[in-house]
Formats: C-alpha cells, sequence, structure tokens
C-alpha cells in the first residue's frame, strides 16, 4: 500500500476516535461512522476498527453497533466475513495475555482444569464468540492452559462470523426500525 492509502486510513482512525471521545465514549453516534464507512476504503477500516475494539480487554468497546449499521450501507455478507475475520484476529490479543500470564495458577488446578477445557473447549469457543459472552474470558483461560492456538482461532471463526454476519443483516433489513425508534442515537 501506498503512504496515501495508510495516512488516510490512519486520519480516518484518528477522527472517528476523537469524534467518540468528544461524545463522552459513545460509540453510538453513528453519523460520525458513515463517512468512513462509505469511502473507498470501508471495509478496510471496518476490518481496521473491528479488530482493535475486539483487542482491548480492559476497556471493551462494543462494535456490534458499527457493524449493523454498515450492513446498512454496504453489502452486508462481506461486512459480515470481514468484520468476523477481524473480530477473531482482536480476540487472539487474550490468548496471548493468557499464554504469558499462567504462572499466576497452581499446578495442580491447571491441570484438572487443561484436561475439562481439552476436552471441552471447542464447544465452548464458539459459543462464547456468538454470544454476548465475555469472550476475553475464554481467551485468557485458553491461553494459561496453552489450548491450541489453531483450534482457538477456528472457534473464534466458527462463532464470530454468523454473529456479525446476522447483525450485518439485522441492519440491511432493520434499519429504518432503528432510526424510527432509536433515531436519536444516530
Amino acid at each position: 500500500m501506498n503512504k496515501k492509502i495508510i495516512l488516510y486510513i490512519i486520519t480516518i482512525l484518528i477522527i472517528i476516535l476523537l469524534f467518540s471521545l468528544i461524545s463522552k465514549f459513545s460509540f453510538f453516534k453513528l453519523i460520525y461512522w458513515k463517512e468512513a464507512i462509505i469511502s473507498p476504503y470501508g471495509y478496510l477500516i471496518l476490518f481496521l476498527v473491528e479488530t482493535i475494539f475486539t483487542a482491548t480487554i480492559f476497556f471493551p468497546l462494543a462494535a456490534d453497533p458499527l457493524v449493523f449499521f454498515a450492513g446498512s450501507l454496504m453489502d452486508p455478507l462481506k461486512v459480515g466475513i470481514i468484520t468476523g475475520i477481524a473480530a477473531s484476529i482482536g480476540e487472539c490479543v487474550s490468548y496471548f495475555v493468557g499464554r504469558s500470564g499462567n504462572y499466576f495458577i497452581k499446578e495442580k488446578k491447571l491441570k484438572k482444569v487443561k484436561n475439562w477445557f481439552k476436552r471441552r473447549g471447542f464447544i465452548l469457543l464458539p459459543i462464547f464468540a456468538f454470544t454476548p459472552l465475555p469472550c476475553d474470558l475464554i481467551g485468557i483461560t485458553a491461553g494459561i492452559l496453552k489450548y491450541d492456538f489453531k483450534k482457538f482461532f477456528l472457534g473464534m471463526l466458527i462463532g464470530k462470523i454468523p454473529r456479525t454476519i446476522l447483525l450485518a443483516y439485522a441492519g440491511y433489513y432493520g434499519i429504518n426500525i432503528a432510526i424510527k425508534y432509536f433515531g436519536h442515537l444516530f
């Protein structure tokens, strides 16, 4: 990518962040996102924002309203797949945080939980990824237990992609209803 494109993307992200901070951390003021989303780099910006939002552990940010809104302006299937992959990549941060911090747990307890997670972990990962359950906790746990990273990432993809596709199509078909009842948020 050339320097102009990178500078453009960084500028848009900084503007979005500033607007969000000005509106008292309300990431629901989606009208600020419209210019970035409908730009020629809209999918790339969505990818980056979703990755950043899901990579935060101690200051969680919800990108679901953005996916909903983007689904109403762009191809919802593309929006869902791109943001699902981005969310899965962002969740890897919690996995690696857990991977670097397993010395806080006693070895006896760790072995017991590790055996349980080895049998049931892959079922839990997509459930946590699809639902509003705290996905960071399962990521940190998987990291602490040194769960296979490929399985972790696959589990995140299996849960995140359908979730974001559903959100994007909800935006595509439901934006008019959302504006009617929640227009003051837009």
